[in-house]
């Protein structure tokens, strides 16, 4: 089971898929990992080791002491301080069912943090253009060899019929959805794809901030605070705080009934090993979640910094001016400032900004400049052609224009003399 949840991870998180970044991979890959070993660990201990052992009366007969061990662990036991009296009418609080369901608690956990990596590789990925298969050619090009212009062009050319397949979508609900949830990416510059990364990355958060919830109804206690109990039991030296979480020596209650109506009421004492390692463990998950959730909602912060307007003009513009393709002068170069606008914000918009990130998270920034370089010779040359059509459009506007006055016929024309006076020569006249 554990080669299988690390290959399956290594194959879909690490080595192929390069389009995540550390923060995904934290939530995707490596705890995924760190579950799978958890659970291999304790399924071990509970389903081959000796998970509970208890005492009980030396003159019941038979295999009695086993059938007890197991009615304990399989219906429940509980815990009280050593300073409570046990009686028949104690309150049995503070019941440690869970234990037996540990293996598939922590698969679940696994599930859950895998579910954003799922969500990415169903929808984002090829939301716009095949991110992965561009990203891996991309990042072939850290390496100078002859067709690294071409691939550029490519490259560009794909990008550019992507967008003007988008321009002229047919009006259908899926359409409309697209659009819509463009729009929702407004704070990054829109973009289907822009929305289904943050979307990823909200779940991540979420996903971390639940597993508290879930856990505190499933343990029964408040397991957001364990991790700071656990340190301010540590510094005070109270064991007893701790330990009522995860009690090494607990008591289990059972029925022993036999022949006609005498039933027997026993009450045992048990001792639960797997709990000083659920403990630990549970623990470590505890620090872990802490880790993941701030390392996410700090790049998050990150994602929404850099997709900011200020911070995707002055991503294009420092790549531009690195690669030599872009000099601002404040009287010269106004039309320039608008034509780059128009590349930033209409032409690149979330999405293409979103590429460009990626291809430098994976690829190295001098790739990304050079990408980035290439797609603004590509946008002016379009602008050109466009400008040209209407120059050209205009100019056989006014030929027409002028061709239909010159074959139209002359009615009359009004002649002044020296005097001021009109006088008006119909063409009709010899």
């Amino acid at each position: 089971m554990l080669f299988d949840i690390v290959s399956s991870t290594k194959r879909l998180g690490v080595e192929n898929i390069t389009d995540e970044d550390f923060s995904d991979r934290l939530s995707s890959t490596y705890t995924v990992i760190l579950l799978g070993v958890i659970v291999s660990c304790v399924t071990v201990g509970i389903y081959v080791g000796t998970p509970i052992e208890c005492l009980t009366s030396t003159d019941l007969p038979g295999n009695h002491k086993e059938y007890v061990e197991s009615y304990c662990w399989i219906y429940y036991t509980y815990h009280i301080s050593a300073e409570q009296s046990l009686t028949r009418d104690t309150v049995r609080q503070y019941r440690t069912n869970y234990y037996f369901w540990t293996p598939f608690i922590y698969t679940f956990c696994a599930l859950c943090f895998y579910s954003g990596s799922l969500f990415w590789q169903s929808f984002g990925q090829r939301a716009t253009f095949d991110i992965p298969r561009l990203l891996k050619t991309l990042v072939k090009l850290k390496i100078p060899n002859f067709d690294r212009h071409k691939t550029f062009l490519e490259i560009a050319n794909h990008y550019d019929k992507v967008y003007n397949y988008e321009k002229i979508m047919e009006p259908t609900l899926h359409s409309y959805m697209k659009r819509l949830l463009s729009k929702c990416s407004f704070f990054a510059g829109s973009g289907y794809l822009t929305w289904i990364y943050f979307v990823m990355k909200f779940i991540y958060l979420s996903n971390g901030i639940l597993q508290f919830y879930f856990l505190n109804k499933l343990l029964g206690f408040k397991y957001y605070t364990f991790g700071i109990d656990f340190l301010t039991s540590l510094i005070r030296d109270e064991q007893y705080k701790v330990l009522k979480y995860f009690p090494r020596i607990t008591f289990c209650d059972y029925q022993l009934r036999t022949v006609g109506d005498n039933i027997v009421n026993n009450t045992v004492q048990c001792v639960l090993p797997m709990n000083m390692f659920n403990e630990r463990l549970f623990l470590l998950l505890w620090f872990w979640f802490i880790f993941v959730i701030v390392i996410t909602g700090i790049n998050i912060i990150y994602w929404l910094t850099i997709m900011s307007y200020r911070g995707r003009h002055r991503e294009i513009k420092r790549h531009l001016r690195i690669c030599a393709k872009l000099e601002f002068n404040k009287k010269k170069n106004v039309d320039i400032k608008h034509l780059l606008d128009i590349f930033i914000d209409d032409y690149l918009r979330g999405d293409g900004i979103l590429f460009v990130k990626l291809i430098q998270k994976n690829a190295g920034i001098v790739v990304a400049g050079e990408m980035v370089s290439v797609l603004w010779e590509k946008f002016k040359t379009k602008q050109q052609l466009s400008s040209v059509k209407i120059q050209n459009r205009d100019k056989h506007d006014d030929d027409d224009d002028q061709q239909y006055l010159l074959q139209k016929p002359i009615q009359s024309i009004k002649i002044f003399s020296s005097n001021g006076n009109s006088h008006i020569i119909d063409d009709k006249e010899e």
